[in-house]
């Protein structure tokens, strides 16, 4: 039985003001990360909705479902063969995605189908249920390295875990997975992290 996975990415925009530069795989003719940053031939792929008022956390809330409103785009995912472990066939072979903003934020839906939930550390939190957006902080003609970025092409980053989604009930309740006290300073009141990076 396959399940149908979602999640919404949303931040204002003083914390990601280039979040509209949205370069996907998906404007290339090949629907190839490699074949654009090979080719450089990428172009915006995703159609960003203007709304007013608020946007709904809730990925299940009709508003995504709404098919006047929304195109969703269909991004297709290729092998990960740059460091180990390598996964030459991934189980998830596409991404839909939807963008909405209104006057200070900006929220994209991600949805895939899946034929697991994996929100638990049994061997390593690497093998659980995530997925990342990327962006360039300083856009220019070349699109930066599928790697994080590099040291002259940084990186803003927002990354959602399954188990972080998981362990938010178990922290309201006072302690995580690992039985911890939690404090204000380590209490995690997001499954989304935004990071930037320079290259890993």
């Amino acid at each position: 039985m396959k399940r149908s996975k979602s999640f919404i990415f949303c931040f204002f925009f003083v914390l990601m003001s280039l979040a509209m530069v949205m370069t996907f795989g998906s404007g290339c003719g090949s629907n190839s990360m490699e074949y654009c940053v090979e080719t450089g031939e990428c172009e915006l792929a995703v159609d960003v909705v203007k709304v007013l008022g608020g946007i709904p956390m809730d990925p299940n809330d009709p508003f995504w479902a709404d098919s006047d409103r929304f195109q969703k785009k269909t991004i297709e995912l290729g092998p990960q063969m740059i460091t180990n472990p390598k996964w030459p066939d991934p189980s998830i072979k596409s991404v839909k995605i939807s963008a909405v903003q209104n006057e200070s934020e900006i929220a994209l839906l991600l949805e895939w189908k899946d034929t697991t939930l994996e929100n638990k550390i049994e061997v390593s939190a690497t093998h659980t249920d995530q997925a990342a957006i990327m962006f360039p902080l300083h856009p220019g003609k070349e699109v930066p390295s599928i790697t994080m970025g590099s040291e002259n092409e940084i990186v803003n980053i927002w990354q959602w875990r399954a188990i972080w989604e998981a362990s938010l009930l178990t922290e309201s309740q006072g302690r995580d997975r690992n039985s911890r006290v939690l404090t204000p300073s380590n209490i995690r009141r997001s499954p989304v992290e935004d990071l930037t990076a320079a290259g890993f």
